[in-house]
């Protein structure tokens, strides 16, 4: 299972790197830091074997990652209830998986556990998924395609609802986590 996760996701970086190259994107990784004339047309690339490049653009996109939201009152342990990051040292397949949120990384997960075989049910709290999507800046239409393609994919969306209790089994870790 790891074996394919990492797989899966190797496959789909080089995918995005294939698109952004396709459509003209000049794409680097290694760290960045703007120079110090102040502009930002331009910044200094260190990759990673520390050789120093220099990008000049018009338009330069930094992305820098993210942090996991960890709201109050969820049990996150990393063997049973996870986030965004700790899921990654997820050791096997679950048979069945519900994620909380409506984000990006909410739906890249929902897709990666559904084409690994995983029952998915994505819980959101908006009454159509495609407002939920809107609210986080996607176009309308891009959010329609996106949804239509989660249901098509066998993805069970829970909408207008919140997760308000987890209960974790303590005692027996194959027994299901009620919400």
């Amino acid at each position: 299972v790891v074996t394919t996760c990492v797989e899966l996701a190797s496959y789909n970086a080089r995918d995005t790197v294939r698109q952004l190259e396709y459509a003209g994107v000049t794409y680097c990784q290694g760290l960045a830091q703007f120079t110090d004339s102040g502009g930002t047309d331009s910044l200094f690339v260190t990759s990673e074997d520390n050789s120093i490049s220099t990008v000049n653009a018009k338009n330069i996109l930094v992305a820098t990652g993210s942090t996991p939201f960890r709201p109050g009152g969820i049990p996150f342990d990393g063997r049973r209830v996870f986030d965004s990051d700790s899921i990654n040292t997820l050791g096997y397949l679950p048979k069945s998986v519900a994620i909380t949120g409506s984000g990006i990384i909410a739906i890249e997960f929902a897709k990666i556990f559904k084409n690994l075989g995983s029952d998915v049910t994505l819980i959101i709290r908006d009454k159509i998924p495609r407002n939920a999507l809107m609210k986080i800046g996607l176009d309308k239409d891009i959010s329609a395609t996106l949804v239509a393609d989660l249901a098509r994919s066998g993805i069970k969306i829970e909408r207008d609802a919140q997760v308000k209790k987890f209960v974790v089994p303590k005692d027996n870790p194959k027994a299901p986590i009620v919400l």
